[in-house]
C-alpha cells in the first residue's frame, strides 16, 4: 500500500504525530483503530475507495 503518513492519520481519525508514536512503539492504537488497521491490510481497495 503505498500512501502517506498523512493519508493514514486522516483515514484513521487520527494526527500524524499519533501515527509516528504508533510507529516508535511510544503509544498503542485503540481497538478501532487495529480493526481499521487489520482492514487495511486485507482489502487495502476497499478502504481507500470507501473511507478515503
Amino acid at each position: 500500500m503505498n500512501i502517506s503518513q498523512t493519508q493514514l492519520a486522516t483515514m484513521l481519525g487520527i494526527s500524524v504525530r499519533t501515527l509516528e508514536s504508533w510507529e516508535r512503539g511510544v503509544r498503542h492504537p485503540s481497538s478501532s483503530a487495529k480493526a481499521l488497521i487489520r482492514l487495511l491490510i486485507k482489502s487495502p481497495h476497499f478502504v481507500l475507495k470507501n473511507l478515503a
